[in-house]
């Protein structure tokens, strides 16, 4: 499994003589390993725990979920990306320019593969939840079944959400930057996520369970529309728990409905409701990114009789988190700072979460855009 320069040398001469069966591709790939990859294949463990080995450079991407081509923005490889998900074609011109014009490859859930396979991918980057039982569909057999209809390509599938903790997402960070030739832009953003963090983990991790106020994250997926109907709880979300708070559900066997009696019962501090009030045709940093939807589900909980005296209502501590683009991938750094300063403002008099932000758009997803002048990720 070791390019040597022999094999690399009787490569290149045939081609050079028009001889052969090599391609200009096959010997400009065999360059790059030899020369930057040590002649040697590079392997990626994925949220499975399962290998997957590269022979050549990735070049072709398809990629089917927004958080997901939000960090190869993050490293600057949009460039690679040959086909997105139907969600993100036409998707917000402010945020993804460069994607709005790429095949449409099928939504997540139903992949288009006959589109996908005419694009002759390096790599397939799905949505699907590692850490799923075996017997969901969002999890391992999901995989199996993209590899059983993708023979050839590799299916590689990062967590990059908010179930899994920050070290792990810095260190897929780092292999995802490391098996794309993305190094030093993997390190530039884990160098801002952790100077961001950091100062925040410090006093947080230092808390007593009784210090950290109680919060119901939840959002209107599953809700059938509205979230106190069928409320949803997520049993693990880092960034609450980085930011200082404690998770209601925290000790519920996964994210599951529950009844609006449990919630009553819980008595949470705060509310944080996760939304994406355009579906996935726009993002939140479109001019026209409507807020409409965002302020009617938080003034149902706050009109709710049901959870009148629940201490989040009675202190109007209800909150909108944009869904994906603020809590997920990257961009979890975000939804943390502004959290740490709503559930501890008192330990975080200097933190400046709006600076935070208009940093990451500037140096990372490189859109001339103000924060300021944005429906912020948490509004009440």
């Amino acid at each position: 499994n070791e390019l040597t320069k022999e094999e690399l040398v009787n490569a290149i001469l045939p081609y050079m003589l028009g001889e052969g069966d090599f391609t200009l591709d096959d010997v400009g790939d065999a360059s790059w390993v030899y020369a930057y990859w040590g002649g040697k294949p590079k392997t990626f463990t994925d949220g499975f725990g399962e290998d997957v080995t590269f022979y050549r450079p990735i070049e072709r991407i398809v990629s089917v979920w927004c958080t997901n081509n939000e960090l190869l923005k993050v490293l600057n490889a949009t460039d690679k990306l040959v086909g997105v998900d139907a969600g993100m074609t036409g998707v917000s011109t402010t945020l993804f320019p460069e994607l709005s014009d790429l095949p449409d490859c099928g939504g997540w859930y139903a992949p288009n593969f006959e589109a996908i396979l005419s694009l002759h991918p390096d790599v397939y980057i799905p949505w699907l939840i590692t850490t799923d039982p075996a017997e969901s569909f969002y999890g391992i057999q999901r995989k199996r079944y993209l590899e059983e209809n993708l023979p050839g390509i590799p299916v590689l599938c990062i967590v990059n959400y908010e179930y899994r903790t920050g070290e792990y997402f810095i260190e897929e960070v780092r292999r995802l930057g490391d098996i794309l030739d993305k190094q030093e832009e993997a390190e530039e953003y884990i160098e801002f996520y952790e100077r961001c963090m950091d100062p925040i983990v410090t006093v947080t991790e230092g808390l007593s369970e009784d210090e950290k106020p109680r919060v119901w994250i939840t959002s209107l997926f599953f809700t059938g529309g509205q979230v106190t109907s069928s409320p949803y709880v997520y049993t693990v979300f880092d960034p609450v728990d980085l930011a200082g708070g404690r998770n209601i559900a925290a000790g519920l066997p996964r994210s599951v409905k529950v009844g609006l009696g449990w919630v009553i019962e819980q008595d949470p501090e705060f509310i944080f409701l996760q939304i994406w009030a355009a579906g996935n045709r726009k993002s939140p940093y479109a001019p026209d990114y409507p807020i409409s939807e965002a302020e009617k589900q938080v003034k149902v909980i706050l009109d709710s009789y049901e959870l009148s005296n629940v201490s989040a209502v009675v202190n109007k501590n209800v909150y909108v988190v944009q869904y994906s683009h603020f809590t997920k991938g990257p961009a979890r750094v975000i939804a943390t700072a502004y959290m740490a300063k709503l559930l501890h403002p008192e330990f975080f008099p200097n933190l400046k979460p709006q600076e935070i932000h208009q940093e990451y758009v500037d140096r990372f997803l490189r859109i001339d855009v103000s924060v300021t002048k944005l429906i912020l990720c948490i509004r009440h």
